[in-house]
């Protein structure tokens, strides 16, 4: 006997009538089950006398009938290796549906109809032949779940970003050139699967990932991973084996909770070519010895002009390991890994300057004391720096600045010697 009769006296005559539907589509009779699962063929659940759950897995169904939008109390729908093209617009009357499961049909577009299942959770569309995301898988706003998988897609659309509650996004296997900045607005995510795609690139929002645990690039076409890939601090599994990468950012040691990292089949640099091969703990510590330093430049602005400061700021900021260069502002010394006082007999008598290197020296950050061709032979404690002269930040340096250009190589190189022999991103007692 169906399980239709069993449960007659349950469910009301919509539910029944659209279950009948089914099974006459089908030739196949339903049960009543206690639990939909991945496999559940031709089975339902009740709750409170309604039909919550359906399981239509593997049917053979080509279409659902325009009653399927009487299910109005179904909270999980599981519609897995059918041959389903299109989708009912009553489809839209499920606005209790929280699990919906289309994988493996023949499904090219999206329903407008989807963009109405305000509960949903969790959306399976993989191993579909879809092309395109419509704007309407913006509305789905309470999704944790998306597996897209295993489709055509070439691009995705920009409100992409409004599914603010998503943990898992599964792209892998699709066409995908690009990725949209508005990712970058998902902070929730958790899993990012872009394995089997064609992106070159990847936008600077990625960094804005602030729960992201695990990222697959794996066989994709990247040139290069922003800077700002090393701001996932939640970082756990990185992989980005089979790529076009000749490098990686060395700031990658900022990600603490890494501890998978997968860079086989690259095309790696001299640089990097030695570092791949070292356990990630090593590579890390290495990558932080060539990692980008943010300096401070301590001057009196009076020497600007005869010392080609400008020129000087302009040439260091080219430099491979220089990130930020801050000028003379005083909030800015704790944020800076590196001081360079360009000491002048202007310089060494300007009380903003002597400022400037006490608040540097206070927060433990390296001094680069560099005299000038006219700087008087002044010690530490003769600008009235002597209560830090037992602090061992500061590095006295004869490197004469009227050739701004061999100057410049000249302080770059030194800066290197420091930067691989000590560690500049820990203040002193830090």
């Amino acid at each position: 006997m169906s399980a239709i009769n069993l449960g007659k006296d349950k469910i009301s005559e919509e539910e029944k009538n659209a279950l009948e539907d089914l099974e006459n589509i089908t030739g196949l009779e339903f049960t009543i089950v206690d639990q939909i699962k991945w496999n559940t063929k031709m089975g339902y659940t009740l709750k409170t006398n309604n039909i919550n759950g359906i399981g239509l897995y593997q049917c053979d169904l080509e279409e659902l009938p325009k009653s399927f939008g009487n299910f109005k109390t179904l909270e999980t729908l599981n519609l897995s290796y059918n041959k389903i093209k299109d989708l009912p617009e009553s489809l839209s009357n499920l606005t209790s549906l929280k699990e919906l499961n289309l994988g493996y049909n023949n499904l090219k577009t999206l329903s407008e109809s989807l963009g109405n299942l305000s509960s949903l959770q969790e959306l399976k569309l993989y191993n579909n032949e879809i092309e395109r995301i419509s704007q309407i898988i913006g509305n789905l706003d309470l999704l944790k779940i998306l597996w897209l998988q295993y489709n055509k897609l070439e691009e995705l659309p920009e409100n992409i970003g409004n599914l603010s509650l998503l943990e898992v996004f599964d792209l892998r296997y699709n066409n995908l050139k690009n990725i949209p900045q508005t990712i970058g607005k998902l902070t929730a995510l958790r899993q990012l699967e872009l394995r089997s795609n064609d992106l070159q690139n990847l936008p600077n929002s990625i960094g804005n990932l602030s729960s992201l645990e695990q990222l697959d690039l794996r066989s994709n076409n990247l040139i290069a991973l922003p800077e700002s890939i090393t701001e996932i601090k939640t970082l756990k599994v990185l992989d980005l084996r089979n790529n076009q990468l000749s490098s990686l950012p060395y700031s990658i040691w900022k990600l603490k909770n890494l501890n998978t990292l997968y860079i086989e089949n690259n095309l790696w640099d001299m640089e990097w070519e030695e570092l791949i091969d070292l356990d990630l703990p090593k590579l890390k510590e290495k990558a932080k010895k060539r990692a980008p330093i943010d300096l401070f430049i301590c001057f009196n602005t009076q020497d600007n002009e005869n010392n080609n400061l400008d020129l000087i700021v302009d040439n260091l900021r080219k430099k491979k390991e220089i990130g930020e260069i801050y000028t003379n502002q005083q909030d800015k010394i704790k944020e800076s890994h590196l001081v360079l006082f360009l000491a002048t007999k202007n310089s060494i008598e300007t009380e903003k300057c002597i400022t400037l290197l006490k608040t540097a020296l206070a927060n433990g950050v390296l001094i680069f004391y560099i005299k000038g061709l006219d700087t008087l032979q002044k010690s530490f404690t003769q600008l009235g720096l002597g209560e830090y002269s037992s602090i061992n930040r500061k590095i006295e340096m004869d490197i004469p600045f009227h050739n701004s250009d061999q100057f410049c190589d000249d302080l770059y190189n030194q800066i290197k010697k420091h930067k691989r022999e000590a560690n500049l991103f820990v203040p002193e007692g830090g």
